[in-house]
């Protein structure tokens, strides 16, 4: 009788631990602080973590992250996905969360941030070139997911647009060489690493077959 009620449960079991992640849909707007005006064109990014237990301590990991660009109302919209959990670790994260960060050249944090998950406010930037560096490299730190799998790609859209913001803001030699250093972090994503890869001249990882590189059109 036991093994009776064990083999009626296997049908639902099964799919829990073969996909055993999953989100969304997440719907939001991006509004300007003050103004309450929505915000149209902004890279909306939103990141799914959680945390890893260890023996010695727990950290945060970040197993998804996913773009858009958002409306003519400053409205945005992720939708749902699910995907296996390819590794153990994945099968082990608890307290998961999502978190939307925005980004738009001419923009930067609010000064107070949103109590709402799904409303995102940016503000009028103000400071100076060096200044406005230091923020890009905020958001850069704000959007990476070092352990995406291949979701890692809708970062191409904040980070390539990061790139051409630093490349049109820069203006001495330095600036402009520092704004070079954001090129990198494009053609990073650009690389598939499920496929054969190796390193170039330069020691940039590249893609052996090139018509096996991530291609931007692919994002939807």
């Amino acid at each position: 009788m036991k093994l009776l009620r064990l083999m009626l449960m296997l049908p639902t079991l099964l799919p829990l631990s073969a996909c055993a992640l999953s989100g969304g849909p997440v719907v939001g707007q991006v509004l300007e602080e003050g103004t309450h005006k929505p915000v149209p064109g902004a890279i909306v990014v939103v990141r799914w973590r959680g945390v890893l237990p260890g023996f010695a301590d727990s950290r945060m990991v970040c197993y998804h992250v996913a773009s858009t660009i958002t409306d003519e109302a400053g409205r945005y919209r992720i939708p749902a996905w699910s995907k296996e959990a390819e590794k153990d670790w994945q099968r082990r994260i608890i307290d998961k969360e999502f978190r939307a960060v925005a980004y738009k050249a001419g923009y930067g944090l609010p000064a107070k941030p949103s109590q709402k998950e799904k409303i995102v406010y940016v503000a009028p930037f103000n400071g100076g070139v060096k200044e406005r560096f230091e923020y890009l490299n905020r958001v850069i730190s704000s959007t990476s997911c070092v352990s995406a799998g291949t979701s890692y790609r809708s970062l191409y859209r904040i980070r390539s647009a990061i790139y051409e913001e630093a490349r049109a803001i820069a203006q001495t030699v330095d600036e402009k060489r520092y704004a070079e250093t954001y090129k990198g972090l494009v053609e990073g994503i650009l690389v598939d690493e499920t496929k054969p890869t190796k390193y170039d001249k330069s020691g940039r990882l590249i893609n052996v077959n090139p018509e096996d590189s991530f291609k931007p059109e692919e994002l939807k």
